[in-house]
């Protein structure tokens, strides 16, 4: 599962270019690409912690308001994470500034990613929960940091 992850990682810095030649530099610090790969790998790593059922691991890929007794991380299912999407010009990073939880906590538009996530929920026989059972498609994730050299958190998902 790392590897997979750690693949996508990689990856996802060459995903806009036709980089033919294996002499590159594969971790640029100017490179904005990086920065969606590393958000791109929170959003792995949620999807890992929530099928493992680990919830220390779930609430570190999580800003604090999750971390309250109420929340509830993960019930019975399994989700699969099926792809991770970025498309720079999604209107609901401005919609999270303007509108959103970042209008009350001051997160500025760069240090907002959106991401449309397909993933599937499945139950074990007999067992139900909050979701449906099947693939949700576009379902969005919004990560914030603090600036420039903090960790992307989690802070919404959904439709």
């Amino acid at each position: 599962m790392f590897g997979a992850i750690a693949g996508d990682i990689i990856g996802s810095v060459f995903e806009w270019h036709n980089v033919k030649s294996i002499d590159f530099e594969l971790l640029s610090r100017q490179s904005p690409n990086q920065e969606v790969a590393a958000a791109r790998a929170v959003v792995g790593e949620y999807f890992r912690a929530v099928k493992a059922k680990d919830s220390k691991a779930i609430l570190k890929t999580l800003t604090q308001h999750y971390n309250t007794p109420n929340v509830v991380l993960f019930g019975d299912e399994t989700r699969t994470l099926l792809s991770v999407d970025y498309n720079p010009e999604d209107p609901m990073r401005q919609s999270y500034v303007t509108n959103g939880r970042g209008s009350v906590n001051g997160i500025k538009k760069e240090n907002v990613i959106v991401f449309k996530v397909n993933f599937n929920v499945k139950y074990p026989k007999g067992i139900t929960g909050p979701f449906n059972e099947g693939e949700y498609k576009n379902w969005s994730f919004i990560l914030i940091r603090d600036g420039k050299d903090s960790t992307w958190l989690i802070d919404d998902q959904g439709y």
